[in-house]
């Protein structure tokens, strides 16, 4: 079969930082991500994807992008040759990096920001994070003039502590990640909007608008 093309999302090393043990605990509990097959063979045969009735459709991550196209940067792409002699394919990076948070984030946070109702604008946004995520929502919703607040952990890298409080938002920290969520869920009880980094359609079709400029 013919070879296939790593494509690459850029972004800072704190994004890759290895969680806590406790961090760990919490994201596994909350891990709502379903891996829908690998272009391998298996059992779906020979370079097969099982696919999924419930994919965000391309017609809504065009819709997104047109949206949110005053709001993100359209980074550039770059060929490696480093990362093709490792890998052993074409390999293709995509310079999220470039992004003014940094990462790839903003682009689901901005549609997100961008659906929301009146209300629940006026209600402030609040998300949970461990850097990136919370990053896109302080910087965004700062631009966007919607309250946020973003719900970390103490031991979140102080270079995403500080771009937050930088932007304006109000930032909770808490002992570890389990009790981080705790406090989103009280937070969200008492009536504040919800940002998911990624179990929400609408997001997704933001970050979605990656591949769109791939293609």
């Amino acid at each position: 079969p013919p070879a296939a093309v790593q494509t690459i999302s850029c972004q800072p090393s704190s994004a890759r930082r290895p969680a806590s043990s406790s961090s760990r605990s919490a994201i596994r509990s909350r891990r709502l991500i379903r891996f829908v097959g690998h272009p391998t063979q298996g059992r779906h045969g020979a370079y097969s994807v099982r696919t999924m009735g419930d994919l965000v459709p391309v017609e809504e991550i065009r819709a997104a992008a047109r949206a949110i196209a005053d709001h993100v940067e359209r980074t550039p792409t770059v060929a490696s040759a480093g990362m093709t002699g490792l890998l052993g394919v074409p390999t293709t990076l995509k310079l999220e990096l470039l992004q003014r948070s940094g990462s790839f984030k903003p682009r689901g946070v901005a549609n997100k920001l961008l659906a929301l109702s009146g209300a629940e604008r006026d209600a402030g946004v609040v998300a949970v994070s461990g850097g990136n995520h919370g990053i896109a929502v302080a910087e965004v919703a700062g631009g966007m003039d919607v309250r946020a607040t973003v719900v970390m952990a103490r031991s979140a890298p102080p270079r995403s502590i500080e771009r937050i409080r930088a932007a304006g938002a109000d930032l909770r920290l808490t002992a570890d990640m389990s009790s981080a969520f705790v406090l989103l869920q009280e937070l969200v009880d008492e009536g504040m909007t919800l940002v998911h980094p990624f179990d929400d359609p609408v997001v997704v079709a933001g970050q979605g608008t990656v591949g769109l400029e791939l293609a």
